[in-house]
């Protein structure tokens, strides 16, 4: 059998040893006394000017002593390189001095906007979440860090404003429901065992404040899973116009406006099917909820250029042009009618978008105020 030689240890260049040596030496000292940046830095240009200095010394001592022996001799060329000693010897702790002093001022001065930055870094608090760090005028890394952490404080403070706006919201959807039911809890209290009209209309009533509540906690519910990235799709194969004529006939069923099948176009989807249907029906029951007493709804899906497209219009009450690029935000209603509607809290376009945004489709809205909306899933 073939004997395996023995690895050879690996040689380290002992141009790179050394100075890796005298860093780990510093940053240990360092670590033991809690010096500050600026001290452990001058204190490593400290010990490689000794270093450096220190070699040249004995190497410009060495090299002068052979080429005097060959002219001069030992005796001679050993008397001649003692002032040459003592001068190198006496050069090394200025050095040293002029190291420390003038390098602690550079380091200093460079580390200065780095201590700008702890000490803004240390006034912000969620009352000040405005303040930016400033990056000054250089063009280096610090200048990309504070940009960096600027990006972030952008992004808490959209962040906590958005989470305030939300709970502020959550409150005021919630404020409406809970003292209805408060009210009729109180009437059939005072009134419900001896009049039993009163007692029908407080049951029904609480029973529908109970279904806008689980309505909207189950929303709530939704975006926060999303939000957590906890609420994953599960695609499969299914026909579009399948899926579309179920939705017509299911909405039949539970409404007395007029439902049209428009342009139905046989298309296969690979899509999460339940997540789909979810999203088509929000934009259904929003322009059956808009729509007048002879409210009109049609749905249609055909090819679109290598896609699919699914589109719902009707012939309600419309959006305005400012309201129309905030629809998708949670809790926005549009406007008066919408505002007075208090079945909505204004969550299910959000929840379709996320749905649009889960399987990379495009989603539009168009409107005119007293003509209708037309709602368009590229899927």
């Amino acid at each position: 059998m073939k004997q395996e030689q023995p690895k050879t240890p690996h040689k380290r260049n002992p141009f790179t040893a050394v100075p890796r040596a005298v860093a780990r030496s510093v940053r240990s000292f360092a670590k033991r006394h809690r010096l500050s940046v600026t001290a452990k830095t001058t204190i490593m240009y400290a010990v490689i000017f000794a270093l450096v200095f220190t070699g040249l010394g004995v190497l410009l001592v060495f090299s002068y002593r052979t080429y005097l022996i060959n002219r001069v001799g030992a005796e001679e060329a050993r008397d001649m390189l003692t002032p040459l000693a003592w001068l190198v010897l006496i050069l090394l702790p200025l050095g040293l001095a002029v190291t420390l002093s003038l390098g602690g001022l550079v380091i200093r001065g460079m580390l200065t906007p780095v201590k700008k930055m702890i000490a803004t870094a240390k006034e912000i608090d969620t009352a000040s979440l405005s303040t930016r760090i400033e990056s000054g005028n250089s063009e280096d890394e610090l200048s990309d860090l504070a940009a960096i952490l600027n990006d972030m404080l952008d992004r808490l403070q959209t962040a906590f404003e958005r989470q305030n706006r939300f709970i502020s919201d959550v409150s005021h959807e919630l404020r409406t429901p809970i003292a209805v039911v408060q009210g009729y809890s109180e009437l059939l209290t005072r009134w419900g065992l001896s009049k039993p009209e009163v007692l029908q209309e407080a049951i029904e009533a609480i029973g529908s404040e109970a279904r806008n509540m689980k309505n909207l906690v189950e929303k709530l519910l939704f975006l926060a899973r999303a939000d957590k990235k906890s609420l994953q799709t599960q695609p499969e194969s299914f026909h579009i116009d399948e899926l579309i004529n179920e939705i017509v006939n299911e909405t039949r069923l539970i409404s007395n406006k007029e439902i049209l099948a428009g342009q139905i176009e046989s298309n296969t989807l690979y899509a999460d099917r339940a997540l789909i249907k979810q999203a088509i029906r929000v934009f259904v029951e929003n322009s059956l909820k808009y729509s007048g007493p002879d409210g009109r709804v049609t749905l249609s899906c055909y090819a679109d250029e290598g896609r699919c497209a699914v589109v719902v219009s009707d012939n309600g009450i419309g959006i305005s042009e400012t309201d129309l690029p905030h629809v998708f935000e949670r809790f926005y209603k549009a406007d008066d009618a919408r505002r007075r509607d208090g079945g909505s809290a204004g969550l299910g376009l959000a929840i379709a978008k996320w749905i649009a945004d889960a399987h990379k489709a495009d989603l539009d809205i168009s409107s005119k105020p007293g003509i209708g909306t037309t709602v368009r899933l590229l899927i």
